[in-house]
């Protein structure tokens, strides 16, 4: 939104001379932020309907019935996906300007959202059926909302909409079809054309130790800083191979423009007519008295300086780099503001947080007859539980035997229970799907206790036996880019969350255990003294049962 703020020149069909703003706060939540722009559309003489449709678009490129039953809605969503940024949940959306209230669900669906009607004209938006009392013979009307999904109430006439009524009536308003043939940057391409051909990121198992880009002392780009965050309770992963109504690999960008305004200065090629600013990284575009800097770097500070001179709508960003190759730097660059990018693959190297550490001590050793005995020193180490045999008889025997075999590692049994082909790749199922909130993870506590109240139960957030995994650990099967940007040193959360626990009160309470890359006793006394109680290894486990492990 503030990259917008410069460009809204009337509110109710009436220019506004003066400057409005800020139409958003970005010390404020997601929820605010969003409140904040649906306020301003509807301020400006849309419905909420409309306001909804806009902000929190349905997934219609690739529905299988949307296109041929209703084309419309079809033209309104692409008229406005070049003027309005979507915005993502999960969320299960309530609104209301005193003559219409309705709910809608983000394109993701992950929120439960059901409703029923009665027979005294009262309508019923609730996570749950049987969160209200009712007599269920006084039920005229009840369904879900599913992904993208909307249903609006009139409160003067009491007229019930379900949605594709309603973004029939929104949809229809205006010749939206006739309007986006219109503007030439409404040609839609294929940004990069082999990704749509295979269809696919390629997926790897084990981890990641290479080092951190902070502390390497080898060259290094940019997005290696970066690190991809995620609420893991509350927004399940979405695969956007298999779910893939939710994904579109479709621009806006005009291909007929490609000519190059690098020799200019950003706003004075702005200011001038310039619709496209192509940021580049190439030989023959370098001053070769100036030393190149990293695109992300580049492309940041043009998006800033666009924004703070009200400029940043009137021009698109294109980075020209050889300094992206994967989906996490195209994921850096366009979140800090590039609209296009042209790649080229490069390799890099990084290195680990743990070297700086040392032993210090200026107490002398103890006996080894007072040391703690073998047998209870190995109580404390675990063998990981990895993808699917975290569930099977058939771990604790032998440890993932097919883990590293040549071949697709899916076989029908794994395929029959993933509901898939064997032989196609899997990811490692993601966190539950039926889990959208601290208080679900709480509640699944309890019932797990009301099962066997002596059962440990460990997640990876601290329960009463916490698990703190560092991103270098393995999975069975997962996402380059995950591999390589998700998570981080297990030696910051030990030492945070033991932090945090001792400053509530909690550490006794908690039996905490770390994992991630253990491969010897010097992370075990890394561990030890930054408060652990338990050691869970993976790697060996899986060595000794006969992988064999290599580095390029």
């Amino acid at each position: 939104m503030q990259s917008r703020e410069a460009t809204i020149k009337s509110l109710y069909g009436v220019v506004v001379k003066m400057k409005l703003g800020p139409y958003g706060n970005p010390k404020a939540s997601d929820s605010a932020n969003l409140d904040s722009a649906a306020e301003l559309l509807l301020r400006s003489g849309r419905s909420p309907a409309e306001a909804l449709m806009l902000l929190v678009p349905e997934a219609y490129k690739n529905h299988p019935t949307l296109l041929i039953k209703y084309p419309e809605i079809v033209d309104f969503y692409d008229y406005y996906k070049g003027q309005m940024e979507a915005w993502d949940g999960p969320a299960l959306l309530l609104f209301s300007d005193g003559k219409t209230v309705g709910a809608c669900l983000d394109r993701n669906g992950l929120r439960p959202a059901r409703y029923w009607r009665t027979i005294d004209n009262v309508v019923y938006v609730a996570s749950e059926v049987g969160v209200l009392p009712m007599d269920e013979s006084k039920v005229v009307m009840k369904g879900r909302l599913g992904p993208g999904m909307m249903i609006t109430v009139d409160l003067e006439s009491g007229q019930v909409y379900e949605n594709t009524e309603v973004k029939k009536i929104v949809a229809s308003s205006n010749p939206y079809k006739k309007w986006a043939f219109g503007y030439s940057s409404e040609d839609v391409q294929m940004v990069i054309e082999t990704m749509a051909a295979q269809g696919k990121e390629p997926t790897f198992c084990m981890g990641d130790d290479i080092p951190l880009a902070v502390l390497s002392q080898k060259p290094h780009m940019l997005y290696d800083y970066f690190k991809q965050r995620f609420a893991q309770v509350t927004n399940p992963a979405i695969d956007p191979l298999r779910e893939d109504i939710q994904k579109g690999i479709h621009g806006s960008i005009d291909k007929a423009i490609q000519s190059s305004c690098v020799k200019l200065q950003a706003i004075y090629a702005v200011r001038n007519g310039s619709q496209l600013l192509v940021l580049s990284d190439r030989s023959e575009e370098l001053e070769p008295t100036r030393p190149a800097i990293p695109i992300l770097l580049a492309v940041g500070a043009v998006h800033q300086h666009l924004i703070q001179n009200g400029l940043r709508m009137s021009a698109s960003i294109v980075a020209d780099t050889a300094q992206c190759f994967s989906t996490h730097q195209f994921a850096c660059l366009i979140g800090y503001g590039a609209s296009k990018i042209w790649s080229s693959k490069d390799s890099f190297l990084r290195w680990v947080l743990r070297d700086l550490l040392e032993f210090r001590s200026d107490r002398p050793s103890i006996p080894v007859g007072k040391v703690e005995s073998a047998s209870s020193i190995v109580q404390r180490f675990c063998t990981g539980g990895m993808s699917l045999g975290a569930i099977s008889r058939e771990t604790h025997e032998a440890i993932a035997i097919a883990m590293n075999r040549l071949g697709k590692k899916v076989s029908a049994y794994i395929a029959r229970l993933r509901n898939s082909k064997p032989g196609v790749p899997l990811i490692s199922p993601p966190p539950h799907h039926d889990i959208y909130s601290i208080e679900d993870l709480a509640q699944l506590i309890f019932d797990l206790h009301q099962v066997n109240p002596k059962a440990k139960v460990s997640v990876k957030l601290v329960a009463e036996a916490g698990l703190i995994s560092g991103h270098d650990g393995g999975t069975g099967a997962s996402p380059v880019s995950s591999i390589k940007h998700a998570g981080g040193p297990w030696e910051l959360g030990l030492t945070e969350t033991q932090q945090t626990l001792i400053e509530k009160e909690l550490r006794e309470r908690v039996i905490r255990r770390v994992d991630g890359g253990f491969k010897g006793g010097v992370e075990i006394l890394m561990g030890a003294a930054m408060g652990d109680n338990e050691y869970g290894f993976g790697y060996d486990a899986m060595i000794a049962t006969g992988c064999v492990s290599g580095y390029a």
